[in-house]
């Protein structure tokens, strides 16, 4: 029954909204070991207690990786001026909220979020810079998996054999040549990978990252044969992915 107010209206409750906060590291490891939370990297044990007490949101999302109901990771590699720029993220759900943690460098960004808010905080992760010199591949192609697994092989005669295999079987709009295509598609600005799991049971997307936005694989039997269709998609539609994934993990 809803709280009513003295002229005997409803009272709404106040949204909640996430909580989050960056930290150095070496204090989120030394607040995880003090409430003997395990930490989804390599810890080496800090010296010394954590500095005052923290925060009790801040206790609770910790605490909650403790005994998650899903488990989600994300990685993120963003490849500019021939380098690699990981942000990697963990989030465990349990209930009605998500706890989080965040890397991209020497900070931790460590949050409590409410579940109709995760939606948003997974585009925050999929919402990167996609600079690329090279133009992107068509924006929507499907190819035998052989030919996305291994078409950009460095030999210039296992590409060609490829090709001369599997290239009739490539798909999109205009009908460009496979070569260009599968060139093209290898040729990627960015990658990321989400892996959601509970108990033993797993399921993950994956997306490529070019010049004009982002790309999901799909697995797509065409014929008998396994191909993989590469569509467009955006960082808002990483949450719908998840919750079809979370959906498809649960007991």
């Amino acid at each position: 029954m809803p709280a009513l107010a003295p002229d005997g209206t409803a009272v709404r409750p106040p949204l909640e909204l996430p909580r989050r906060d960056r930290l150095p590291r070496t204090l989120v490891e030394r607040q995880a070991l003090a409430l003997d939370v395990p930490l989804p990297w390599p810890v080496s044990a800090p010296a010394g207690p954590p500095p005052g007490d923290p925060e009790p949101w801040l206790v609770e999302a910790l605490r909650r990786h403790a005994a998650p109901e899903v488990v989600l990771d994300v990685d993120v590699a963003v490849i500019r001026r021939r380098r690699t720029r990981r942000v990697r993220a963990w989030h465990r759900l349990r209930g009605d909220r998500i706890a989080t943690l965040a890397t991209a460098g020497g900070e931790v960004e460590v949050g409590l979020v409410p579940l109709r808010w995760w939606r948003a905080e997974l585009a925050r992760v999929a919402t990167v810079a996609l600079d690329g010199a090279d133009p992107p591949p068509p924006r929507s192609v499907e190819l035998p998996h052989e030919l996305l697994l291994a078409g950009g092989h460095p030999d210039p005669r296992v590409r060609g054999e490829l090709l001369a295999r599997h290239g009739a079987a490539v798909r999109a709009p205009g009908d460009p040549a496979a070569g260009e295509v599968v060139a093209l598609l290898h040729r990627p600005v960015a990658r990321l990978q989400a892996v959601v799991a509970a108990g033993t049971r797993i399921g993950w997307t994956s997306w490529l990252g070019y010049g004009d936005g982002w790309r999901r694989l799909v697995p797509v039997v065409r014929d008998g044969r396994a191909t993989v269709r590469v569509e467009p998609i955006g960082p808002g539609d990483l949450g719908v992915d998840v919750a079809r994934l979370v959906a498809q993990v649960r007991p």
